[in-house]
């Protein structure tokens, strides 16, 4: 048995605020064993593998000090090259070892600020701590090699932290029938070093449409699963760099439940690439690529989704359109609204798919069918089910259509007004200000350029009481006349009671002034390709595209160079000794068009010469 020097090591040990538990304050460790290149060829050896791959095996390392679960991330040597995998063992003694866990890049190095692809977290079996570990690399060399090691000590047990579940939120609530929520523990109550905080990942925030069902892949025979989650916390939060947990819940095999991500409602998470904003991550602990999760497990998962869903107005039986954030550009694509991270495969901008996942594994994805089936016998209350903005141009202002399914998923008579009736036309700056009895539901318009009260200005009546199961939709109107780009969003509002979650969060863009559009000045001449470079504004919406031309200067035709492009600088390669003029176009949000800027705002003359020419300089006399 033989250990190396490491190439870097980091220990650090945190102590949460949190109240000393059981354990004693929560402390985690974390330390990582680092390699470059030059290490890796001194310390792996190569050999041979069945399907030509190369592979690199290490010796046995020795750790700075016993860990309970570890994490390869790596950085290839070829960005678009041959895919990698990389696999771990453990041992406390350095002879007898525990099998090998292999994972390919779970996370790409597009999503950690450290821009290294980040394989899997595994535990030690049974959650023992080990003093050794392994590494095996299948597939081309590596520029960048890095052993994330974590332990913890102290904090609450899952018994203690259990005790302090919280089984209600404070929030504003229908007074109607509506599913409960279940226990859910705090972040300080599991010990979370950050406390209910994340000073490192400010939160930001987003109306959720879809739930998305994760695995952590940790071990299934660990007993102390809050000291896992706060692993797990260790793990997104510093050796990923995200500054959290990912996750919004977690799920133990006992049926408790953690909260995740802090920054409470809508806050946005980081567990499905591209998909993070208007999805709400769900993991449970554990690996179920061939094991059942407990029925408890199941259970609290079930209960989970069903008071996800019933304070979301989602369905979760169907499918619903999401749009993917990409760097390539926006993706509207249809997906379950209760989904395993694999469903979102496919969606990304390079040939290593971020989501190109087998999580939550296979046993668990199978069981996504009884999941929403519990989930829905389990949801009561009154839900909008589908919602949709839409605008039409008048000849003076714009008219803003709603149309809205209402619901009924209890066993009572909701009480509708009929006034205003569906199908009312507000003017803008209208609201409904009669005042009728405590009880009665409507449906609420509401807009974030709304300068005073009331809240939800514009409301329409249900039509007539809703009985139990029964589904309706109600159509109404708003006639805009204030040039804006503003986001209006609807809800359920019960007169006297209060508002349910905000429905729909939509941009309308109300807008008939054309943007402006400039080229940046230009030098007369370029050695080389021409860079140039262009700004637009827009006084009410934004500018969304431009059209950049060119021509053969004095007096050539303008023609197309960039369309419709998001882009504000590009490089030109024209021909040598030429001199060639530009202009340039905004478009805004409305579809708006700016007039092509004119000389000599908007154009330039470039003499492009040729790689080989040099400027004549005169001789220095001395």
């Amino acid at each position: 048995m033989a250990s190396l020097p490491l190439a870097s090591t980091l220990g650090v040990a945190f102590q949460p605020p949190v109240r000393a538990a059981d354990g004693g304050p929560a402390r985690l460790w974390a330390a990582e064993l680092a390699f470059d290149a030059a290490d890796l060829a001194d310390v792996a050896r190569p050999s041979a593998w069945p399907d030509g791959r190369p592979t690199w095996l290490s010796p046995p390392l020795a750790a700075p000090r016993p860990f309970r679960a570890a994490s390869p991330l790596w950085l290839p040597r070829d960005a678009d090259g041959a895919p990698v995998e990389v696999a771990v063992r453990f041992s406390s003694d350095g002879s007898a070892w525990s099998d090998w866990y292999t994972s390919d890049a779970e996370i790409a190095a597009a999503m950690t600020p450290r821009d290294l692809h980040a394989g899997r977290l595994f535990f030690t079996p049974d959650g023992q701590r080990a003093r050794f570990i392994q590494f095996r690399i299948h597939g081309p060399p590596l520029r960048r090699l890095v052993l994330a090691l974590h332990d913890g000590e102290g904090g609450p047990s899952v018994a203690t932290a259990a005790e302090e579940a919280e089984p209600r939120l404070r929030t504003l609530e229908l007074a109607l029938p509506t599913t409960p929520r279940p226990p859910i523990i705090a972040r300080g109550a599991w010990g979370c070093p950050d406390g209910d905080k994340s000073p490192r990942w400010p939160p930001e925030y987003a109306p959720p449409t879809h739930i998305v069902i994760h695995h952590t892949v940790t071990s299934n025979a660990a007993t102390d699963w809050a000291q896992q989650v706060r692993i797990v916390w260790d793990f997104h939060a510093r050796t990923l760099g995200w500054g959290d947990v990912g996750y919004h819940y977690l799920v133990d095999p006992q049926g408790n439940i953690y909260q995740g991500r802090a920054g409470g409602d809508n806050v946005i998470g980081g567990h499905t690439f591209a998909f993070n904003r208007g999805t709400v991550g769900l993991a449970l602990l554990g690996t179920f690529v061939g094991v059942q999760p407990t029925p408890a497990a199941r259970e609290a998962l079930a209960q989970l989704v069903a008071w996800t869903c019933t304070r979301r107005s989602i369905e979760p039986r169907v499918q619903a359109a999401i749009t993917a954030e990409r760097s390539c550009g926006a993706m509207a694509v249809s997906k379950p609204t209760v989904a395993g991270h694999r469903d979102f495969a496919g969606h990304g901008c390079s040939p290593t798919d971020p989501n190109g996942t087998s999580c939550p594994g296979d046993v668990l994805y199978q069981e996504l069918g009884n999941l929403r089936l519990r989930a829905s016998s389990i949801m009561r209350g009154l839900f909008i089910t589908e919602a949709k903005l839409t605008t039409t141009k008048l000849a003076e202002g714009q008219r803003l259509d709603v149309r809205v399914t209402v619901w009924n998923n209890t066993t009572q008579v909701v009480r509708g007004d009929r006034n205003p009736p569906p199908g009312f036309a507000y003017q803008e700056g209208e609201s409904f200000s009669a005042k009728p009895a405590t009880g009665f539901v409507r449906i609420g318009l509401d807009y974030a350029a709304r300068p005073a009260q009331p809240q939800y200005p514009y409301r329409w009546g249900l039509g007539g009481d809703l009985q139990p199961g029964e589904r309706r939709t109600i159509a109404g109107a708003v006639i805009l006349r204030t040039q804006r780009a503003t986001d209006y969003w609807l809800t359920l509002v019960q007169e006297w009671v209060g508002f349910a979650e905000e429905f729909a969060r939509t941009r309308i863009v109300y807008d008939l002034t054309p943007p402006k559009a400039a080229l940046d000045p230009q030098p007369a001449h370029a050695f080389g390709p021409i860079r140039i470079s262009w700004s637009g504004s827009d006084a009410i919406s934004r500018v969304v595209s431009y059209d950049v031309q060119v021509r053969d200067a004095p007096s050539g035709d303008w023609t197309n160079w960039l369309a419709n492009t998001s882009a504000t600088i590009g490089l030109y390669k024209g021909k040598a000794s030429k001199t060639y003029e530009f202009r340039v176009r905004a478009r805004d949000e409305a579809g708006n068009v700016s007039e092509f800027a004119a000389a000599p705002a908007g154009a330039t003359r470039t003499l492009v010469v040729s790689e080989g020419y040099r400027l004549a300089l005169p001789a220095i006399r001395r």
